[in-house]
């Protein structure tokens, strides 16, 4: 952010009723925004700085759980997760994990029964411990599991692990 904006910053939240203190926090949360996060992990005295802001400071930011943030992606995150516990508290009959990968461990079945069951799923392990084996019996399932097909979204941290889900 151009100093000069970051100074502008600063002198509306003061003018708002920010304490002055805060200054040096709120640069470090725009700093952490600038390299892409959205949140701030306070200490417990910068906790007590922001104990109380005044409304029109509370339009723009945001204390949650000792996190600073801009209020609007503190509003974003929150619909994010209410989304996804929504899609997590979904249920849906579960299939035989045996059947949908012979030769299955306890921790794939438990993984395909698990992923089946619900709307969203993620699967992680190391190199060869057989995630895109449990990603396929997962996409089996799901499919059983639809008298007409639907779609199913699967993502993967790298080029070559996306590669080897859409094989």
């Amino acid at each position: 952010m151009h100093a000069q904006t970051e100074s502008l910053i600063s002198e509306e939240l003061v003018f708002c009723g920010l304490n002055p203190k805060t200054l040096p926090i709120i640069k470090n949360l725009i700093k952490a925004i600038e390299y892409g996060h959205t949140a701030l992990i306070l200490k417990e005295e910068q906790l007590q700085l922001f104990a109380t802001l005044p409304d029109d400071v509370l339009q723009l930011l945001s204390v949650y759980e000792g996190r600073l943030q801009i209020q609007r992606h503190h509003k974003q995150e929150k619909r994010v997760a209410r989304k996804l516990l929504s899609m997590v508290e979904h249920k849906t009959s579960a299939n035989n994990p045996s059947a949908l990968m012979p030769g299955a461990d306890e921790s794939q079945k438990c993984a395909i029964d698990g992923a089946v069951e619900n709307k969203l799923a993620f699967i992680l392990g190391g190199p060869g411990t057989g995630k895109t084996s449990t990603a396929a019996a997962i996409v089996l399932g799901k499919l059983l599991q639809c008298k007409k097909p639907k779609k199913i979204s699967l993502v993967a941290p790298t080029g070559k692990a996306a590669v080897q889900l859409s094989t």
